[in-house]
């Protein structure tokens, strides 16, 4: 990838994909370290750029390569993300359930 040669190190590749905030440039340099069976680089890419790759996208990349002890560390990491997030939406919803039926049992006589 031209990105790596001109940024000279992965480790720059890598903090460029982050900060660019560009969901196709992170996922190119993925490509590119499976390309190259940079296996390593690819889950230390996988947390460097976590918050703009696709867990659908790196699991199917995981699984064609046959790597998917690499990429584990991150879907771990990312179901538990999501299973904090509906346990809080949950949680919320359950709570406003809540107030919504406090506020008509005091509205309407019993």
């Amino acid at each position: 990838m031209k990105l790596a040669c001109e940024l000279r190190t992965v480790q720059d590749a890598m903090l460029y994909a982050s900060e660019s905030r560009n969901i196709d440039i992170a996922e190119d340099l993925i490509a590119w370290f499976l390309e190259d069976k940079n296996y390593e680089c690819f889950a230390a890419c996988l947390f460097q750029c976590y918050d703009l790759l696709r867990p659908d996208v790196i699991m199917e990349l995981a699984w064609r390569h046959n790597i998917m002890d690499f990429a584990m560390p991150y879907m771990i990491q990312v179901m538990r993300e999501y299973t904090t997030k509906v346990r809080t939406t949950t949680t919320t919803c359950v709570s406003f359930q809540m107030s919504v039926l406090t506020f008509f049992s005091l509205l309407l006589p019993g």
